[in-house]
């Protein structure tokens, strides 16, 4: 346990600041580093949450308490891609099914998988499936 008291000077406060800083970077290391299944956790949850406009890689990692950075190392190292481009791949075979199986307009497809912006789902869309949502339904 480190004292306050046991600094005699500026150097020792430093010594005491400096062993602190490395006990928490270790144990927060360690705790990031023994997160078992990360990549299964995080697709289990946007599996459960993927229709949420507040989904984003900052709150998914907030959510499994590891750095941005540690999910998307770990979850690229075992599955491939990025987090991120797999929560779109959830959303667009959603929209899919949805543009398929329901009358709902485009919108509320869009609100349904998660996009609160329409016309970047069209977008978005467009760039995983290569045609519109329109078009895909035309041809569904």
């Amino acid at each position: 346990m480190f004292t306050l008291s046991q600094c005699l000077t500026i150097q020792d406060f430093s010594d005491v600041l400096c062993e602190v800083c490395r006990s928490l970077m270790h144990i927060r290391q360690k705790k990031e580093k023994d997160a078992p299944g990360l990549a299964e956790a995080a697709i289990v949850y946007m599996k459960e949450n993927f229709q949420s406009v507040d989904l984003n890689m900052g709150a998914l990692a907030d959510k499994l308490e590891v750095s941005p950075v540690t999910l998307a190392v770990e979850f690229k190292s075992e599955m491939g891609m990025s987090p991120s481009d797999y929560l779109a791949l959830l959303r667009m075979e959603r929209a899919k099914e949805l543009l398929r199986g329901t009358d709902m307009r485009v919108k509320e497809v869009s609100l349904a998988v998660g996009y609160e912006d329409d016309h970047v789902f069209m977008r978005r869309f467009k760039k995983y499936v290569g045609m519109t949502p329109g078009q895909y339904r035309s041809e569904a």
